[in-house]
């Protein structure tokens, strides 16, 4: 974990709109709503000494946050790891001072020797208003779009989780429960057997992993309560995990899951599929993210069909970028 650097000259002077408006960076000033992946603790995982964490304080409030961190020469990125960063904010923050605020970043960048900047954007699902109000403030300041992906995500309501996938998957899952197929949320404990599922069910399909077991054990450790985990067991024996994210108080995120090899007939995660959601219902999360079905623009067509079948539908998740001259 990089150690608190002290502010630079540029720091200490800061940018400032009216007198009550300022860029700070590397303050790391509390600030509520931030996403996963834009809090600190995230931030000082990935940065390795290479980033800056920005925030727009507001009369000694921050009100707004986001980090870049160099990820090849000259090549800073929001964020270094993570599915998305690009912006967190309070409600009522206006477009003016989130303008101001990504200019601020870019100028600050372009002085440190920053060529390209890159952003990935969260997907349209989880804030359709506020995300298309990033997507145009990035474009005013001179972004423009570098990839588009299409991202699988389900609204959490009343509707029982049978109700909204399809009769194969219906008839899956009434197949797990009269067969004893049982899902639960486990403890940190059992982190091996839950990467080891999900390690054999991505090697069967031909997919490394892209994340290893102790940057999960690490990730787990510094987020206890948001790395979630989970395991389907039949007579004593894993047959499904899931490794999921709780992204913010609306969103849980299912970063892995699988049916370990061997279970195809049966299809065990979509039991996990079903818990996830009811787990969602219980604690008020508005959305399950299923994570994308493309790769630099090639649709996977299994995996796509594999999340509408349960219920998934598509929104879209891009990537920006801005070519900084000299």
């Amino acid at each position: 974990m990089a150690a608190h650097r002290r502010p630079s000259p540029w720091r200490e002077r800061q940018a400032t709109l009216g007198g009550h408006s300022l860029l700070v960076v590397d303050r790391f000033l509390p600030q509520e709503r931030l996403h996963l992946f834009n809090t600190e603790a995230f931030f000082r995982l990935h940065e390795g000494g290479n980033g800056h964490y920005f925030q727009w304080s507001v009369n000694g409030n921050a009100c707004i946050t986001a980090h870049f961190t160099q990820v090849s020469p000259a090549v800073f990125r929001s964020p270094a790891r993570g599915t998305f960063g690009a912006l967190s904010h309070l409600p009522g923050v206006t477009l003016k001072d989130l303008q101001v605020f990504i200019s601020e970043i870019v100028a600050y960048l372009r002085e440190r020797g920053g060529k390209l900047l890159q952003v990935l954007l969260p997907p349209l699902q989880h804030d359709p208003a506020d995300i298309s109000r990033q997507y145009f403030l990035f474009r005013a300041n001179g972004f423009t779009e570098s990839l588009v992906d299409l991202n699988y995500g389900q609204r959490v309501d009343d509707q029982p989780f049978a109700e909204k996938i399809n009769s194969a998957k219906r008839q899956r899952l009434n197949k797990c429960r009269r067969e004893g197929f049982e899902v639960s949320a486990v403890p940190a404990e059992r982190i091996s057997d839950v990467y080891d599922v999900i390690t054999e069910n991505r090697a069967a399909r031909g997919y490394p992993m892209t994340m290893g077991q102790e940057s999960l054990r690490q990730m787990q450790k510094l987020f206890p309560d948001a790395v979630q985990l989970y395991l389907c067991e039949h007579q004593g024996r894993i047959a499904a995990a899931a490794i999921c994210l709780r992204l913010s108080q609306n969103v849980l995120y299912a970063f892995y899951w699988g049916d370990r090899p061997g279970y195809k007939q049966f299809s065990p995660v979509v039991l996990i599929a079903e818990y996830l959601y009811q787990s969602c219902q219980i604690a008020g999360i508005d959305l399950l993210d299923g994570g994308t079905g493309t790769l630099d623009l090639q649709p996977n067509s299994g995996l796509i069909d594999f999340k509408r079948e349960l219920g998934f539908s598509e929104s879209l998740k891009f990537r920006l970028e801005k070519r900084l001259e000299p």
